[in-house]
């Protein structure tokens, strides 16, 4: 009998604020994710000179305002980032099946063009837990993905979780 823990690789957590050289110069794959909140850009834009091919994931809206605000913070992203910035149009966020078999099949796509596992670096910020979950499950159990760093920009709130608001966050 095989030992199924010798398929997996080693598993390395990190957490702290985002400083210079905490992450690699190159991905595979570079994803942020628009929204209405103002905090959306602020993670990007401190790796927006990473190398890779940038993608920004924009979840449908049937608000005209928000719709109108995630718009300027793909422009913000846009102007943040020196070279190319795909947008990946994903239906509304409460239709996770729809959305699930996109990014499934988004990454399955990315994988096979590259012929083996990504490198991704991933802008938390925005995203919703469940869609981040499932992008983390799905990835690594379909062997789409080797490795993936997270960044995130904390929310300011009226009563703090911490005494201290950090900048960027990573994760890896």
């Amino acid at each position: 009998m095989t030992d199924a823990r010798a398929s997996f690789g080693p598993l390395r957590v990190r957490q702290g604020e985002l400083a210079s050289g905490s992450l690699r110069d190159t991905y595979d794959l570079c994803i942020a994710v628009c929204s209405w909140e103002a905090r959306a850009s602020a993670a990007f834009e401190q790796v927006a000179d990473v190398k890779g091919a940038w993608e920004v994931w924009s979840f449908a809206s049937g608000d005209a305002d928000k719709a109108q605000a995630k718009a300027a913070c793909f422009d913000r992203l846009k102007s943040a980032r020196n070279g190319s910035l795909a947008k990946v149009e994903l239906a509304e966020s409460l239709k996770y099946e729809r959305n699930f078999q996109l990014m499934e099949d988004y990454f399955r796509s990315r994988s096979q063009a590259k012929g083996g596992p990504l490198d991704i670096l991933l802008d938390m910020t925005c995203l919703p837990k469940k869609y981040m979950l499932f992008v983390l499950g799905m990835a690594l159990r379909n062997e789409f993905v080797r490795a993936i760093d997270f960044v995130y920009s904390e929310g300011r709130y009226r009563a703090p979780v911490t005494e201290e608001i950090h900048g960027p966050m990573i994760w890896s």
